[in-house]
């Protein structure tokens, strides 16, 4: 439920700062405020997509009579879980698209401080949004990975029963 909506949430936070004089004829235009995830990575509309079908894949999982069970939907959610994680990876590296110009004029793009000329600074920050987003799309993968391991060795083992402890007296 929390890759659908830490997305919305807002993950970068953009400010600039001038104090020159105006002598340089320079004026500062990059922007300042804040950035939600989708709108400065649209692909994370994917990530909400993918999160959306693996809610409905744990649904169908564990409806009462199993009559909806996917053939397959641990590995589906090992993939899935995967790609999510995959796409959150490269949209928290990247620099926002709002604000990438901003720090790309002379090379590739980075994060922190940019001194312009004639005192303007212009400061990018991440925000709790994105680092939220990045921990539960590693805890879903996690989770999906241990759900596929326990899946597959509890089919290698058909025969096995319950496991039954000697008692200690």
């Amino acid at each position: 439920m929390l890759m659908i909506v830490a997305p919305r949430w807002v993950w970068f936070q953009a400010t600039l700062t001038y104090t020159g004089d105006g002598q340089s004829g320079w004026v500062p235009a990059p922007p300042s405020g804040r950035a939600t995830g989708v709108y400065a990575h649209p692909s994370l509309w994917v990530v909400v997509g993918l999160a959306a079908v693996e809610i409905a894949l744990l649904v169908a999982r564990y409806c009462p009579g199993g009559r909806l069970r996917v053939p397959g939907d641990s590995t589906l959610l090992a993939v899935g879980s995967g790609l999510v994680f995959l796409l959150m990876v490269v949209d928290y590296l990247a620099v926002p698209s709002p604000w990438a110009d901003a720090f790309t004029p002379f090379g590739p793009p980075d994060w922190g401080v940019k001194d312009y000329l004639d005192g303007a600074v212009f400061v990018m920050t991440r925000t709790h949004g994105a680092t939220i987003a990045l921990k539960v799309a590693l805890a879903s993968l996690a989770g999906a990975v241990a759900s596929l391991v326990v899946t597959k060795l509890g089919a290698a083992r058909p025969d096995a029963g319950p496991v039954l402890l000697p008692r200690p007296w």
